[in-house]
């Protein structure tokens, strides 16, 4: 955690599609003084249960924030994580928790018996990302 006193505004959005249909919004929030950025995931109009964490996380140092999208026979789960290449990351996942090996970005790869695929969300700051496609 950082010693800095943050001040923290409001940095841009990514809006989360599946089939063209907004499903999930990422906002993102840095702080003036050390630009250390925050990110937090709001679910569109899906019942799903509340974190237990509530509120927006800092990124620790070293990582980026990435979307992971699960997909298992086109039914699609959709989680905000912080990580590097090589990372493994326990999240939930189409079933229950797994943990899935953080092998590349930007395409869906099998691992284990469900597709991965973890979205560099700096690239998409104050755009939107389809989820679905080729897997």
């Amino acid at each position: 955690m950082s010693k800095c006193k943050h001040i923290i505004t409001y940095y841009g959005v990514i809006n989360v599609l599946e089939k063209n249909e907004v499903i999930a919004a990422v906002d993102f929030y840095h702080c003036r003084l050390c630009k250390k950025t925050f990110a937090d995931l709001r679910r569109i109009g899906l019942p799903v249960p509340l974190e237990p964490k509530l509120g927006f996380e800092e990124l620790e140092e070293g990582n980026d924030w990435y979307i992971l999208v699960c997909n298992k026979e086109n039914k699609y789960q959709v989680n905000l994580i912080q990580g590097k290449l090589g990372d493994k990351i326990k999240h939930n996942c189409i079933g229950g928790e797994k943990i899935a090996k953080f092998e590349s970005e930007d395409v869906f790869y099998l691992d284990g018996d469900c597709y991965h695929k973890f979205i560099k969300a700096a690239n998409y700051l104050a755009r939107h990302v389809e989820i679905t496609g080729e897997s």
